[in-house]
């Protein structure tokens, strides 16, 4: 594994941290009331009609099969990330992905 590699992995692993702690703080009962575990990051790929690749956060509940869905932006910028994740919609998904 080369620098360019490990740097990569290193603002990938940044993102999906900003982007579950996120989540948790937008939760309806709070960070509090919900696990890492709880919180998934999948590319909305389905609904992806515009060329562009929406992430989204799915709130995971019945054992991972259904979940409210929230809105997710990751942004980089240099050694810095940033996550929002809009509050979570009635919308659910009844598939999650592979991997």
């Amino acid at each position: 594994m080369n620098a360019a590699n490990i740097t990569e992995m290193a603002r990938w692993l940044a993102g999906r941290f900003a982007a579950k702690e996120a989540a948790r703080k937008a939760a309806p009962g709070g960070a509090s009331t919900i696990g890492w575990k709880d919180v998934m990051v999948r590319i909305d790929k389905e609904r992806n009609g515009s060329g562009s690749v929406k992430p989204e956060i799915v709130y995971l509940k019945d054992g991972g099969v259904r979940g409210e869905v929230g809105k997710l932006s990751i942004s980089h910028d240099g050694d810095y990330v940033v996550a929002t994740v809009l509050a979570a919609t009635t919308r659910t998904t009844t598939q999650l992905p592979d991997g």
